[in-house]
């Protein structure tokens, strides 16, 4: 009976440890002055880019997600958080870059700019 209830108390802090769904990661600002000096094109072409390493970076993201359930669970640990499977401060950096190339896209009148995910 004390193990259910220690383990009931300790579930949402375990919980808390675990990897980030790559959904819920907000972009860190990022300033589009980097991004200025490109064309059009180039915006397209590095949005492009962006989107696909940013897709890598969800995808490892949902398995240290899993994988850290799947530690909880059996070990009562975050294993793939710990091993630096978390990767949620790259795909932050990336909507941040996203974003600051969709702004510059729209300064420049590049057209329609892809919107964030």
């Amino acid at each position: 009976m004390i193990r259910i209830r220690l383990l009931a108390l300790a579930a949402p802090v375990l919980a808390a440890a675990c990897a980030a769904a790559p959904e819920s990661i907000q972009a860190t600002y990022v300033p589009e002055t980097q991004f200025q000096a490109m064309s059009c094109d180039q915006l397209a072409s590095e949005q492009s880019r962006l989107a696909m390493s940013l897709e890598q970076a969800s995808n490892q993201q949902r398995s240290a997600r899993t994988n850290d359930t799947v530690g909880v669970l059996l070990v009562g640990m975050p294993l793939s958080s710990m091993s630096g499977g978390n990767v949620a401060g790259t795909i932050a950096q990336q909507r941040g870059m996203q974003e600051a190339m969709r702004r510059v896209a729209v300064q420049k009148s590049c057209g329609a700019a892809p919107a964030v995910r």
